[in-house]
């Protein structure tokens, strides 16, 4: 979504990319909150990494972005076509998670001081 200066907003949408007259997906993802302890409950500050095979993705959980806008909530990490990935949590008191195994295209919660990560379904 882009919100327009004086203007409606404009909402875009990824459809994938057109294969043989048809959509095709265009990979997978994980979405990953943060529950820290203490008064930091969203764990901003805190570096998430996720590994598929080889390739590492860091993010960063923070607030804000750019020019009136913010961000926090689910940290979205695409995966591209694996299937499954290892997340830790590097928290800002400097301490590291153990790590989560997870599986692509989930929704994951990971608590501080957890020993596994648990998946969130949203209600039907």
């Amino acid at each position: 979504m882009v919100v327009n200066r004086g203007q409606p907003a404009s909402l875009f949408r990824n459809r994938g990319v057109m294969q043989q007259g048809a959509p095709r997906r265009m990979g997978n993802w994980l979405q990953i909150r943060l529950k820290a302890k203490g008064g930091n409950i969203h764990g901003v500050g805190a570096k998430i990494t996720v590994k598929t095979g080889t390739p590492t993705m860091p993010r960063d959980v923070q607030v804000g972005g750019g020019h009136a806008s913010g961000h926090l909530g689910w940290t979205h990490v695409g995966v591209g076509t694996s299937e499954r990935a290892q997340i830790r949590v590097q928290w800002p008191n400097g301490d590291w998670s153990h790590p989560y195994r997870v599986f692509a295209n989930q929704f994951v919660v990971i608590e501080e001081g957890a020993a596994a990560a648990r998946y969130w379904y949203p209600e039907e």
